[in-house]
């Protein structure tokens, strides 16, 4: 009797140290990748660097406090696990058919977990950047601001001062609810994973707008845009300019609040109805793609090859939001959604 319960303590013991070290695998290794791919070290700067780190500590606390917490749960399993024993079915289907295909998983909710865990590795390391780089430039303006003083007149002051500092800072808000979101999902904060993106369509067109594939698009389709963008010697019209691209993406922005913890790529948690969502469907690629066009206006005399490239973003992200919407249809709430709310872009209009 003494060795037979001697022996479950042991496998139960067992079976939840390598759920941990699953976790703890995956943590790590994904830092490994993010601090040493030739790649990663070009594009992730050392603050950036340092911020996964404290991540990568963050999440090795918080495996280790669940897994201890349900270690007496004979069908607990862990983000590790999931992911792990994700891929060597992958690994045993390609060995069988020669192909890449996604294997038939145990349950549809193991699926959805195990590609969620791609979203989160993919995304990540990006918005983090991002989300690091945006700080900085805030502070550098702030700087520059506190240095340089008040512009004189009011259209100087403008473009010199209020507009970067703006744009600065909804860029930072934006990305910095993104990083949240993919870092955090609990039913507390409203955004557990309902599904993600099942299609391959879906998944290339919203990929292909970040880092590193973004940048293998842009040798075909160079992107001319720039959000400061200026008309020489008219500060009137940079004015103009400047307003209409800040208000932009400022609706740009507002979506993203309007999403608040749900805020990810690829991925359906729950369907939001408020706040710029209440007028049009797609409302931060709407704002987007416009402020993109806009940018382009100074520089058309000279290089017209510009629109051509512009229409390839614009296509794509046109896409996006077609496989986005077809993926969320499977979501009755969207369908009831999509009924009130007609229009994709522009009310009215499209």
């Amino acid at each position: 009797m003494y060795s037979a319960i001697s022996l479950f303590i042991a496998k139960r013991n067992i079976r939840w140290l390598s759920l941990l070290l699953a976790d703890v695998a995956l943590i790590w290794g994904a830092f490994a990748l993010y601090s040493y791919n030739t790649w990663y070290q070009n594009f992730i700067g050392n603050e950036a660097r340092l911020a996964l780190g404290a991540i990568a500590a963050f999440y090795t606390i918080v495996s280790i406090i669940n897994t201890i917490s349900r270690r007496d749960d004979e069908t607990a399993t862990s983000p590790g696990q999931i992911f792990f024993s994700s891929l060597a079915q992958l690994a045993d289907s390609i060995s069988n058919t020669g192909q890449f295909t996604i294997p038939r998983f145990v349950s549809q909710q193991r699926k959805t977990q195990f590609l969620f865990l791609v979203v989160k590795l993919f995304f990540i390391p990006i918005m983090v950047q991002f989300t690091v780089g945006n700080s900085i430039d805030m502070a550098r303006e702030i700087e520059r601001v506190v240095k340089t003083g008040m512009d004189r007149t009011f259209f100087m002051w403008f473009n010199n001062i209020a507009f970067p500092l703006a744009l600065t800072g909804f860029f930072l808000l934006d990305t910095a609810l993104f990083t949240f979101g993919y870092l955090f999902e609990s039913r507390r904060l409203g955004n557990k994973i309902r599904s993600v993106e099942p299609t391959w369509s879906g998944w290339l067109v919203a990929l292909i707008c970040y880092p590193p594939f973004n940048q293998v698009l842009s040798e075909v389709a160079p992107q001319y845009t720039n959000m400061y963008a200026w008309f020489d010697g008219s500060t009137g019209a940079t004015f103009v300019l400047r307003l209409a691209v800040v208000s932009l993406i400022g609706i740009y922005a507002w979506a993203s609040v309007s999403l608040g913890t749900r805020c990810s790529n690829l991925t359906n948690r729950g369907i939001v109805t408020g706040g710029a969502y209440r007028f049009v469907r797609h409302p931060a690629y709407i704002a987007k793609v416009t402020a993109w066009w806009l940018t382009l206006i100074p520089i058309l005399p000279g290089n017209p090859w510009a629109i051509s490239g512009m229409a390839v973003w614009t296509v794509v992200y046109y896409l996006r939001a077609i496989t986005e919407e077809r993926h969320l249809l499977a979501d009755p709430e969207y369908a009831d959604y999509c009924e009130k709310v007609k229009w994709r872009f522009i009310p009215g209009v499209i």
